[in-house]
């Protein structure tokens, strides 16, 4: 999604919609509204790119987008390597102490 069109409030998204000529937005929440009209101005682009409502979306949709992390297989720990910590499940317990007096 757009994080141009994810800043705009609802009733923006509303009017940029039917400016757009995309009516199935009822029902739908802020968010999924912006997802949808990112896909629709995405898939009209050659018609709707040219009018000025739509001049910034396509100006910033134009810029490079953030790389995504690297995935090889460098960057991937086997399960076996990971802690209970960094699993989530908390600190691992403490060593026991051994009492230092004896029995009789």
């Amino acid at each position: 999604m757009s994080a141009w069109l994810g800043r705009q409030r609802k009733a923006d998204l509303i009017a940029l919609a039917n400016e757009a000529g995309f009516f199935q937005y009822d029902g739908l929440r802020q968010k999924e509204i912006a997802i949808a009209l990112d896909d629709y101005l995405r898939s009209n682009a050659t018609r709707l790119s040219r009018r000025p409502v739509f001049r910034e979306y396509y100006e910033r949709s134009r810029t490079p987008m953030k790389r995504e992390p690297d995935t090889t297989a460098a960057a991937f720990v086997l399960e076996d390597e990971i802690t209970p910590a960094i699993r989530g499940r908390g600190r691992p317990p403490k060593a026991r102490e051994e009492d230092d007096f004896e029995y009789v």
